[in-house]
């Protein structure tokens, strides 16, 4: 049987490096993922990110990642299709209904809800991946001006 790319990394790895890789594919925590392999609790979080630093181990983690989403069957389309359905079902406005006295006929209301948290959940996710936030980000950066203390001081004078 032919190994496949993910197995083939992992055997070019030292035995610990190895373990460590195994053990972060099943959570994505660095941390623990280093404890399991059996680092030091003292400094499992820093050593974790040191791990993953390595060319050698970031290319098996890569590899690893892309056999679990093939078999799952789970592409970024897939992803993105389900969040943006996550999005709109979510954003579906629900009427509120209540029980008439009379008739014992539930009515509407007038007022409608919706899943607003798992709306913004998923438009956060989405926006993330389309770098919508990180654009806005930079945006601000580039807008903000540097002034020295001196300076700030005068403007503020002008200003009285």
């Amino acid at each position: 049987m032919k190994k496949s790319e993910y197995q083939r990394l992992l055997a070019k790895l030292p035995k610990k490096r190895r373990r460590f890789t195994q053990e972060f594919l099943i959570d994505l925590n660095a941390k623990q993922a280093a404890i399991r392999a059996g680092y030091s609790k003292k400094t499992a979080h820093v050593q974790g990110s040191v791990l993953l630093a390595y060319p050698s181990v970031d290319a098996a983690v890569n590899a690893g990642l892309a056999e679990i989403s093939e078999k799952l069957e789970i592409s970024r389309e897939y992803v993105l299709t389900s969040l943006k359905n996550v999005a709109d079902r979510c954003m579906s406005a629900v009427p509120v209904t209540k029980r008439d006295k009379k008739t014992g006929e539930l009515v509407e209301t007038g007022v409608y809800k919706f899943d607003s948290a798992g709306a913004n959940k998923a438009l956060e996710n989405l926006g993330r991946h389309i770098g919508v936030f990180e654009r806005d980000n930079k945006q601000r950066r580039s807008n903000v001006v540097e002034m020295s203390t001196e300076e700030l001081a005068k403007i503020a004078k002008k200003g009285q």
